[in-house]
C-alpha cells in the first residue's frame, strides 16, 4: 500500500536542535490521513500537561489526506493541528490550496514540528532535502510578502504556509495562511511561539494510482454524473432546461446573462448542465451568491484549488481599493469574504461628533469627503488585510465584536483616553478603508488593550451587555459556542456544533440544503444513513433514534473526507445533480475511489471505523487537556438567540445523548477503555487513567 496514495513517511522536525528525521507513518496509523492521523500523532507526541499553547512543548502537525494529490476533484486538503490558544485543547483545521498536494509530492504523509528555534527561521523542504533557513529578514513582514520572497528563493511552484505579525506576536486568533486556505483557533500564534515564520514545500514526485484504467473510468463517471457544486448544491439557482428543480440559494448559480464581468472578454457562465465537463469551472460564482448579481461586474475569474474545477475562490478587480492604498486585484476565498463583512459603517450610520464651539459666520466649514464603498469592496479589503497580517476572523465574529465595541461606546470606555484618541475616527465615520489598515496593524502588534479584540473572550472582557447577543451577534467564548437557533437545522445540528469545533455538521447541512425537494432528500438520507427520518430536523423536545443515525453519519463522513484529504465543500458527495441517478450518489463512492488508488479493496466500514478513531482520539485529547472526565459539561452550549419556536435546552441535551451513543461513548460523552482498544488507540486509555488518578488524588 505504501507505493500508492500514502508515502509511508513522516517528516519530524525539532526546531530546538535543529534536526529533522524520517519516521514511519505506520508508527501512528496504517489507513489514515488528515484529522484522524493528526490526532493520532498528538495522542503520542503532545505532552499531557502544558502551561499554555505557546509552551515549547506544543506540537504542530500538518497531515495530508490519504488521497491528497491523487487528482480526485477536491483532493487537496491538509489537516493542521496543535493545542489551541483559544480553547486550551487540541484542535484541527482543514487547509486547502496547494500545501497538502506539495507535501505529498515531496514524499511525506505529514510533518511534525516540535520545540522552538532560538531565532526566527523558515523551514525549506525540497523533496528529501530539509533546511532551517534564517527568517530574520522576514520577521515583521506580512504573509503576502513572505510568500513572494520565499517563492523567489526556492521557485514559484513551491507552496508556502506562513504567519504574519499577528502570529509572531502570539495574538490568540492568529492564523496560518497559505494560498487558498488559512487556519483558525490561533494556530498562527503556535508557529510564532516556535519562531517559525513559514514552511515552504516543493516536491517533484507524484501520487501513484494502482488501477489507472479503472481510476480514469471512475473519474469520468464522477465528473459527468456525481460531482455537485461547492456546498453540495445539485440544482441551479435559477430555473434551467437541464433540471427539474431550482433553489435561489444554490451555489450552482451559473446562468445565461451572468458574466465574469471583469474578465478580458466578458465570459458568460450560461447553463452548465451535468455532463458538460468543459464548463464545470463556470458553475459557481460565490460572490454573486453572497453579495448579489452586481458583484459579477468585479469578477476576473473563478479560482480553484489543485484538481478541482469547482472554484469557490474569486479573483476580483476592485479599482476603488486603490484609494485606500490597497491593490485593486484581490484573490478571495468565499468564506473569508463572508467573514470579513461589516467592519466599516455605511455612510450616515455613525453620527458626527458634537462640536466644542459654534462656528462663527467668518469660519469656513470643512468639507468632509465621504467614501461610499460597496459591501464587496469593504469585505475584500478586510479579508486581504486579515490574511496579510495573519489575523483570524473568528468566523465573522471579529467584525461583529469590533463594530459593537465602537458603536456602543464600550471600546471608548475600555481603552485609555490616549489609546482611543490615537485612532483616526474621522476615517471611520466617513467610511475611509484606510482605517482598516490601522485596525489590523494594531491587532497584529498585540501590544495594547485594543488587542483584546483578538481573543475569543472580547465580549466578556469588555463587558458587552445582554443586548449584544442578537441574531447578528452571537459571541463565541472558550469551549462554549453560542448558536443562532434560527440558522440551525434543529437540535441535531446544534449537538454536532457543541461536540466539536471541527466541521462535523457540514455533511448534514449540505445535504439538507442541496436544493432538492424534501422527499428527494429523505430518500438520499435513507440510502446513505440506513434510516428513514424527517428532513426537517427541528425538534423542540426530543431527537428520535433515526436522527442519531443522521448525526453519526454526518460526523463520520466529515472525518472520512478529512482522512482522505477531500475538500469538505465538495465531500462527502451524497446528493447528485443527474436525475438519471435519482439524485442519489453512490454511498460507496469514496471507498471505491480509495480502492482504485490503493490497489486493494477498501470498504466504507473501514473508512468509517478510522473516522470514529479520529473522532474518539480528538475527544480524549479534549478531556485530557481540559482536565475534565465529564466532557458533557464542555458540550454545554452557551445561550443562543431564542426566537419564537426555537430550540430548547432539552432538545439539545437529548440530541447530545443520541450523538454520544452513535459514537459509542458513555452517557457523559467519554470514550471508555474497551472502545479505545477496539479502535487501536490504547494509549488514549492510559492518558484517561492518568487523568482519573490525578483527579482522585486532588
Amino acid at each position: 500500500m505504501e507505493n500508492y496514495a500514502m508515502t509511508g513517511k513522516i517528516l519530524k522536525i525539532d526546531l530546538s536542535t535543529p534536526a529533522a528525521e524520517i519516521v514511519k507513518t505506520a508508527d501512528y496509523a496504517e489507513l489514515s490521513g488528515g484529522a484522524s492521523l493528526a490526532y493520532r500523532i498528538l495522542l503520542k507526541e503532545l505532552p499531557a500537561k502544558l502551561e499554555n499553547a505557546y509552551d515549547q512543548g506544543n506540537v504542530l502537525v500538518l497531515a495530508a489526506g490519504a488521497l491528497t494529490g491523487s487528482g480526485i476533484p477536491g483532493s487537496c486538503s491538509v489537516a493542521v493541528a496543535a493545542l489551541s490558544p483559544i480553547t486550551g485543547v487540541p484542535c484541527c483545521h482543514q487547509m486547502n490550496g496547494r500545501i497538502g498536494t506539495m507535501l505529498k509530492y515531496a514524499g511525506y504523509d505529514a510533518v511534525i514540528i516540535t520545540g522552538a528555534s532560538a531565532s526566527p527561521v523558515w523551514v525549506n523542504i525540497n523533496n528529501n532535502e530539509v533546511k532551517m533557513e534564517s527568517a530574520t529578514f522576514l520577521w515583521g513582514a506580512g504573509t503576502h510578502d513572505t510568500t513572494a520572497q520565499i517563492c523567489a528563493t526556492v521557485g514559484r511552484e513551491a507552496a508556502v504556509a506562513a504567519i504574519g505579525p499577528a502570529g509572531e506576536n502570539k495574538l490568540d486568533i492568529a492564523s496560518i495562511v497559505s494560498l487558498g486556505g488559512a487556519t483558525a483557533d490561533g494556530l498562527g500564534g503556535v508557529m510564532g511561539s516556535k519562531n517559525l515564520k513559514a514552511i515552504a514545500l516543493r516536491g517533484t514526485g507524484a501520487v501513484g494510482i494502482a488501477d489507472m484504467e479503472g481510476f480514469a473510468s471512475a473519474m469520468d463517471e464522477l465528473n459527468k454524473t456525481w460531482l455537485p457544486a461547492p456546498g453540495g448544491s445539485v440544482v441551479p439557482a435559477k430555473a434551467q432546461s437541464w433540471s427539474d428543480y431550482h433553489a435561489p440559494n444554490s451555489w450552482w448559480n451559473a446562468a445565461p446573462g451572468l458574466y465574469w464581468g471583469a474578465s478580458a472578454s466578458g465570459v458568460e457562465t450560461g447553463e452548465c448542465a451535468p455532463g458538460d465537463t468543459a464548463r464545470m469551472g463556470l458553475r459557481t460564482l460565490s460572490v454573486v451568491r453572497d453579495f448579489g448579481e452586481k458583484a459579477a461586474d468585479a469578477v476576473v475569474r473563478a479560482v480553484a484549488c489543485p484538481s478541482c474545477a469547482s472554484g469557490c475562490a474569486t479573483l476580483l478587480h476592485l479599482p476603488a481599493l486603490e484609494r485606500a492604498g490597497l491593490s485593486p486585484y484581490q484573490l478571495c476565498g468565499c468564506e473569508a469574504l463572508r467573514n470579513a463583512r461589516g467592519f466599516m459603517p455605511k455612510v450616515g450610520e455613525i453620527p458626527e461628533p458634537e462640536k466644542e464651539k459654534e462656528e462663527t459666520e467668518e469660519e469656513t466649514a470643512t468639507v468632509v469627503e465621504h467614501f461610499e464603498y460597496s459591501d464587496l469592496e469593504i469585505a475584500a479589503a478586510a479579508a486581504s488585510l486579515a490574511e496579510d497580517f495573519g489575523v483570524g476572523l473568528l468566523g465573522g465574529q471579529l467584525a461583529k465584536n469590533f463594530r459593537y465595541a465602537v458603536d456602543s461606546g464600550q471600546m471608548e470606555a475600555a481603552l485609555a483616553k490616549a489609546e482611543y484618541g490615537s485612532f483616526d475616527w474621522e476615517l471611520y465615520r466617513t467610511g475611509n478603508l484606510s482605517f482598516l489598515i490601522d485596525v489590523f496593524r494594531r491587532l497584529g502588534k498585540n501590544n495594547s488593550k485594543f488587542a483584546v479584540l483578538g481573543t475569543a473572550d472580547a465580549a466578556e472582557t469588555w463587558k458587552f451587555g445582554e443586548e449584544f447577543q442578537t441574531a447578528d451577534t452571537a459571541p463565541v467564548c472558550s469551549l462554549k459556542r453560542a448558536l443562532d437557533a434560527d440558522k440551525l437545522h434543529g437540535a441535531a445540528e446544534a449537538a454536532l456544533a457543541a461536540v466539536s469545533g471541527d466541521e462535523l455538521r457540514r455533511p448534514m447541512t449540505q445535504l439538507l440544503d442541496c436544493g432538492l425537494t424534501a422527499d428527494a432528500v429523505e430518500a438520499i438520507i435513507s440510502a446513505h444513513c440506513g434510516a428513514k427520518t424527517a428532513v426537517k430536523v427541528k425538534d423542540d423536545i426530543l431527537v428520535p433514534d433515526a436522527k442519531a443515525e443522521l448525526m453519526g453519519w454526518s460526523a463520520k463522513q466529515s472525518y472520512v473526507a478529512s482522512l482522505l484529504g477531500l475538500c469538505s465543500r465538495l465531500w462527502p458527495i451524497s446528493a447528485a445533480p443527474a436525475k438519471e441517478s435519482g439524485y442519489t450518489a453512490n454511498p460507496a463512492l469514496t471507498a471505491d475511489l480509495a480502492g482504485l488508488v490503493w490497489g486493494s479493496s477498501i470498504s466504507s466500514e473501514q473508512l468509517e471505523k478510522e473516522a470514529q478513531t479520529g473522532l474518539t482520539a480528538a475527544r480524549v485529547l479534549q478531556c485530557v487537556h481540559a482536565q475534565n472526565l465529564d466532557p458533557s459539561t464542555l458540550d454545554a452550549v452557551s445561550d443562543w438567540v431564542k426566537a419564537e419556536d426555537s430550540l430548547t435546552e432539552a432538545a439539545v441535551t437529548a440530541a447530545l445523548a443520541q450523538l454520544y451513543k452513535a459514537f459509542g461513548w458513555n452517557a457523559v460523552g467519554l470514550p471508555e477503555e474497551k472502545l479505545l482498544k477496539e479502535l487501536g488507540i490504547s494509549h488514549a486509555a492510559e492518558l484517561l487513567k492518568t487523568l482519573e488518578t490525578a483527579e482522585a488524588e486532588a
